[in-house]
């Protein structure tokens, strides 16, 4: 048998019918006194089988003990694959091959056939596939842990977008429910205006009964003045202010200008500024001015009230009769800012008329009525110029206010308004 290079010792004996060789290379367990080193022998048993008493197989056999490695075999296909992976070897581990070779750190051992092929060689076939089992298992144990946690991902995202719906659904409800209550206020703001609207045409459908009975009584009583007026300076104002404070103070038309030649006016006129009771025919006078403001609206003309305008200025006159148009043209102007005016004033001049006829305010006594401005040709000191002209058209009550009071009353309108700087003089 050939001896590995590093092998201090080699015995060799013949077992039977099967050739058994142990290799040692670690002496340190048994006496080799009286065998010199590296002296190989082959020891034949007596021809009755027995041993000579002390010979070197019983000496090997009887100190080393391979039991430590049985625990921890492993199989190979060949000797050379076992010699070529004996350095690696641990502490208690070895190899077999399937050729019948026992492998360890300090030792190498030929085993018969039947106990190659079954014995140790078995047990560690069993070992590799108890362990080769277990580390399908481990696997099979990782992969199902790795599956886990992916479930149970998806199971927090689902648990996330089911959480995300229910908000959803929640804040949808919310919100159909304040639709619905924003629905049923509307509704019922609705059904009050419509009520307030109904109220609001009775009521002036009996306003208006009354104003045609009221002016078939008057008949012949009513006077009525037209009266022209160079409206250029006043024109000319009007822009001018508006080019500098429109931005700020808001645009000004030619209405707040004729209220507050108006108010001027009938200061020297407060006959004019009252109502006439034609039932008890009492005539009341009245100190502050309500200016009346006639405005079209889908159900007919309205006449909301400026109140207190002798104590507005320019702007706020402009800014309240604005602000009542709109209340009116709305159909959302109260009872109250639709009553106890003193004085109206009616303008047709967005129509295109340049004369009209206005029809008292009753039981008011005195109206006044704006047409529309055109370029005339004037004669101013003997030369003829164009002017922009604009007609006073004013009814009274000829059984309260007498011809000369109305005349002279359009006549201080129409100078206040030719001299708009007037209109600021206290």
């Amino acid at each position: 048998m050939k001896v590995e290079a590093g092998w201090e010792l080699a015995v060799e004996t013949v077992l039977g019918a099967d050739l058994q060789a142990v290799l040692v290379d670690d002496f340190a367990g048994f006496d080799l006194a009286g065998f010199a080193q590296g002296d190989l022998r082959l020891l034949s048993p007596a021809a009755d089988g027995t041993r000579v008493p002390g010979s070197l197989l019983d000496k090997v056999e009887a100190a080393i003990d391979l039991s430590p490695w049985l625990g921890q075999v492993k199989p190979v296909e060949s000797l050379e694959q076992a010699l070529a992976q004996r350095g690696q070897l641990g502490a208690g581990e070895s190899l077999i091959s399937r050729d019948g070779y026992w492998v360890g750190r300090h030792f190498l051992r030929v085993c018969r056939a039947s106990e190659a092929q079954s014995g140790v060689l078995a047990r560690g076939q069993e070992i590799v596939k108890l362990i080769a089992e277990r580390e399908e298992r481990e696997a099979t144990l990782e992969s199902l842990e790795t599956e886990l946690q992916t479930l149970r991902a998806t199971q927090r995202q689902q648990e996330t977008g089911r959480e995300h719906l229910r908000r959803l659904l929640q804040d949808e409800a919310r919100q159909q429910g304040e639709l619905k209550a924003q629905l049923s206020a509307s509704k019922a703001k609705a059904e009050q205006l419509t009520l307030r609207r109904t109220r609001l045409d009775e009521e002036v459908a009996e306003m208006g009964e009354q104003r045609a009975l009221e002016h078939e009584q008057i008949g012949e009583a009513r006077l009525q003045l037209q009266e022209a007026l160079d409206s250029m300076a006043l024109d000319e104002l009007r822009v001018h202010l508006n080019e500098k404070h429109a931005a700020t103070r808001g645009k000004l038309t030619l209405l707040p200008f004729i209220v507050r030649a108006m108010v001027v006016a009938l200061r020297d006129f407060p006959q004019i500024n009252a109502r006439y009771d034609d039932e008890a025919q009492v005539i009341t006078r009245l100190g502050a001015v309500h200016v009346g403001v006639a405005t079209q609206s889908d159900v007919g003309l309205m006449v909301p009230v400026v109140r207190h305008a002798e104590a507005r200025s320019l702007w706020g006159n402009a800014e309240e009769i604005a602000r009542l148009a709109t209340a009116a043209r709305n159909g959302k102007a109260s009872r109250d800012e639709l009553s106890g005016s003193t004085i109206t004033l009616t303008s047709l001049g967005a129509l295109g008329g340049i004369v009209s006829t206005p029809v008292l305010n009753l039981p008011e006594v005195a109206i006044v009525g704006v047409n529309r401005i055109v370029e005339r040709p004037m004669v101013i000191k003997g030369q003829i110029v164009i002017r922009k002209m604009m007609n006073l058209s004013s009814s009274f009550d000829h059984r309260v206010v007498d011809g000369m009071d109305a005349a002279q009353f359009i006549q201080a309108i129409r100078g206040l308004l030719e001299q708009p700087a007037s209109l600021f003089l206290e």
